[in-house]
């Protein structure tokens, strides 16, 4: 994937003054202006009709106005489009011609069905260049880089990762800080493969690869996993980390779990972030305080009906500890 991402915005609804009364609109074009981003945008005016004069959008093709922006590059360049759309007809003959769609509905057709695409927007709030990249990636079949620290590479996990984190798993003791896997690789695998295709775009977030940055080897996982229970009724989301057995002793937890935690709060914007650790579980405990978690609670007392004690770091802390 290159660097010239650009954006298409094909709507039927109203011409460019009135999409940038849209909601977010206008603040996203100035992100994407900001950040360099190649955009247009485009009224569709040409219908496909089928033969009783109703909207036929099976079998609806892609109008010229649209053909003439997006061939006209090469198919490299075409690779780095996202075209985003009211028009679900369209969205279906571009997905067909392999293009990158996301569906756009507001207001009260917001619930309404919408083929073509998986991803839907009701809003333009808060989108930027990382968002349609993001995207983009996740249509390419490739794994979104999280972060880059000076020794370590973390991003989303691929298919090719589970045997190294299979071995690293079933390495862990029971005071470790993620769930081990059980000793059916091909059951594990399967659920691997599920986890990867569905939890990074449903949650936002996950439990990512972690690489050696000189090497390229992968040598653990560390992210974020959502948790509830009585403790935070609400729900909450936690750290989580492993890191292969002969990786250890080199401080790659401490530097993997400061990138996830920046990620968490700076682009993410989460509130807080919990860590739950066994009471026995020095190493975890140590890096932990080590990164600004105090302990919220002592659950792992005889009679509490959890085996893990809360640990948690705000926003705010976090931001002093980093100064």
């Amino acid at each position: 994937m290159g660097d010239q991402l650009q954006l298409l915005f094909a709507l039927n609804a109203g011409n460019l003054e009135y999409f940038m009364t849209l909601p977010g609109a206008a603040g996203m074009a100035a992100r994407l202006e900001t950040e360099k981003v190649r955009w247009e945008y485009l009224q569709l005016t040409e219908k496909v009709f089928s033969e009783d004069g109703g909207r036929k959008a099976e079998s609806a093709g892609i109008p010229q106005a649209v053909k003439s922006l997006i061939l006209r590059g090469d198919a490299d360049k075409n690779r780095e489009l996202v075209l985003v759309t009211d028009d679900s007809a369209l969205a279906q003959a571009l997905m067909e011609n392999e293009i990158c769609v996301i569906g756009f509905q507001c207001g009260a057709e917001a619930a309404s069905f919408f083929p073509g695409t998986e991803l839907v927007l009701s809003s333009f709030e808060d989108l930027d260049a990382v968002f349609f990249r993001n995207v983009l990636t996740h249509f390419h079949h490739l794994p979104v880089r999280i972060a880059e620290t000076e020794r370590l590479i973390l991003r989303e996990s691929i298919a090719e990762d589970f045997d190294s984190i299979f071995r690293m798993s079933r390495e862990l003791t029971p005071d470790a800080t993620t769930d081990a896997f059980s000793g059916d690789p091909e059951a594990e695998r399967e659920k691997f493969l599920r986890y990867i295709q569905y939890a990074y775009s449903f949650f936002g977030f996950g439990l990512w690869t972690v690489l050696e940055r000189q090497s390229g080897a992968v040598i653990g996982r560390c992210g974020l996993m959502p948790a509830a229970d009585r403790r935070t009724p609400e729900g909450r989301v936690e750290l989580g980390y492993l890191i292969a057995r002969e990786m250890r002793g080199k401080g790659y937890a401490l530097e993997a779990c400061r990138a996830v935690l920046d990620f968490a709060f700076r682009e993410l914007e989460c509130g807080e972030i919990y860590a739950g650790i066994g009471g026995g579980n020095t190493e975890s405990i140590r890096l932990a305080r080590r990164l600004g978690f105090s302990r919220e609670d002592d659950p792992g007392e005889a009679g509490s009906g959890y085996s893990t004690d809360l640990w948690k770091l705000t926003a705010e802390e976090y931001e002093k500890e980093s100064c």
